[in-house]
């Protein structure tokens, strides 16, 4: 199983987004606790157009909707010792939809999406001009600001800091220094 584990990180990259008509994605309060240490980092907001754009030269999946099931997800990845590292890679690239884009329906509230890449070698991803916003969350070190400021395209990428307001996640842009 170590195995198995390791080739699949040498091979199976997955980004996670936040994607919702229903509001933004900084106003999701889950994603913050969760994945943010209750508002410690940075939410970033990506123009996914411009980001797959950025990425014509990478091999890359679309964007996919994770589907969020009340009953448990049946497929297993499991290494057969019959068949070469190849073939078990290749069962699990067929199956990778319910493999990796599936969740328990508790999770339903994080209207996630994926995009998922599946690469030998390290992959990096750049997001110059893709990044359109940067959210701190209430919490965020101040001490990352500057370096922050001094990276990004002040026309094109926005700051914002996010507080409550009503019980609710607003935004407030920040001033450049």
């Amino acid at each position: 199983m170590y195995q198995l584990g390791e080739n699949i990180k040498s091979k199976l990259k997955a980004i996670w987004f936040v994607y919702t008509y229903q509001y933004n994605g900084y106003e999701n309060k889950m994603m913050w606790a969760q994945y943010s240490e209750n508002h410690c980092w940075l939410c970033l907001k990506i123009d996914t157009d411009l980001f797959l754009e950025e990425k014509k030269d990478i091999d890359i999946f679309k964007f996919q909707d994770i589907t969020y099931n009340p009953k448990k997800n049946n497929k297993c990845i499991h290494w057969d010792k019959n068949k070469t590292k190849d073939e078990n890679i290749q069962h699990i690239e067929k199956d990778f939809g319910e493999l990796f884009l599936s969740k328990s329906h508790y999770w339903d509230k994080e209207f996630e999406k994926r995009l998922l890449l599946l690469q030998d070698d390290f992959c990096y991803l750049k997001i110059k001009n893709s990044l359109t916003g940067i959210y701190y969350g209430l919490s965020t070190n101040h001490n990352y600001d500057a370096a922050i400021q001094h990276l990004i395209d002040h026309e094109r990428t926005k700051t914002y800091r996010v507080y409550f307001e009503s019980n609710k996640l607003k935004r407030m842009e920040r001033r450049r220094y």
